[in-house]
């Protein structure tokens, strides 16, 4: 389809005149920082999930400025990345099985060790800890993806809280897009990468701006916390 394929270089073309992928890598570095300052301060009201949910938000911030400062060093960083999805995958999906029915609670329970399991079969024999994955991240965030909506559709269904004042809506809200958007933009990437060079900064420039929008749903989710003295929702 060459009317398509000029269409869209010709689109990317235009959009990356207007949008610079550092600057809004750089404020979603910012923006990540914001959810953490705000469970300093509720911290106290946070029930055990969230309290989990908390203790992610500080990993993943450790997990980035690491990866920054090894990139600010020119040190190949893809490891650190890469290390990381066990560790994020752990702690979300057991933050999500609080809020689901105790057969598929059990489930995704289950699913952390398995999931470690093919992470380390895959990084040993199917590709390399210091490339990027083409199997494991894809798979982690559409898992990830799944367990959020799932999350959210069985706390809607028992939670008798408005969504806009539920800790849940907005972090797992938050999460679905960004690991559903994520995932469809890592599928794409070839794609548009056979475009131009240009399409890349787009994604980059996409990511960044998905990335501050989710902390800033995530750190909504926290301020839900000042109304209340612990969290009112059912976790399981």
């Amino acid at each position: 389809m060459p009317f398509l394929h000029v269409f869209f270089l010709h689109s990317f073309v235009i959009l990356d005149e207007f949008v610079n992928p550092y600057f809004f890598q750089n404020w979603s570095f910012v923006a990540q920082v914001v959810p953490v300052i705000a469970t300093w301060f509720y911290v106290n009201r946070m029930s055990r999930p969230l309290r989990v949910f908390a203790f992610y938000l500080v990993v993943s911030l450790i997990s980035t400025v690491l990866n920054s400062q090894l990139s600010l060093h020119k040190i190949h960083n893809l490891w650190a990345s890469n290390s990381f999805m066990p560790v994020q995958f752990g702690l979300l999906a057991y933050f999500f099985s609080f809020y689901v029915g105790h057969p598929i609670q059990r489930a995704i329970r289950l699913s952390i060790p398995v999931f470690i399991l093919l992470w380390s079969i895959n990084f040993l024999f199917l590709e390399s800890i210091f490339a990027y994955s083409m199997y494991a991240k894809p798979i982690e965030y559409l898992l990830l993806a799944a367990l959020s909506a799932a999350a959210l559709l069985t706390n809607y269904r028992r939670n008798l809280l408005s969504p806009l004042s539920d800790p849940l809506f907005w972090i797992g809200s938050g999460a679905l897009l960004y690991f559903s958007s994520t995932a469809i933009l890592f599928a794409m990437s070839s794609i548009l990468l056979s475009i131009s060079q240009q399409t890349l900064r787009v994604v980059f420039s996409i990511q960044g701006i998905i990335s501050i929008l989710i902390n800033v749903s995530y750190a909504m989710g926290i301020l839900c916390l000042r109304h209340q003295s612990t969290y009112s929702g059912q976790p399981m």
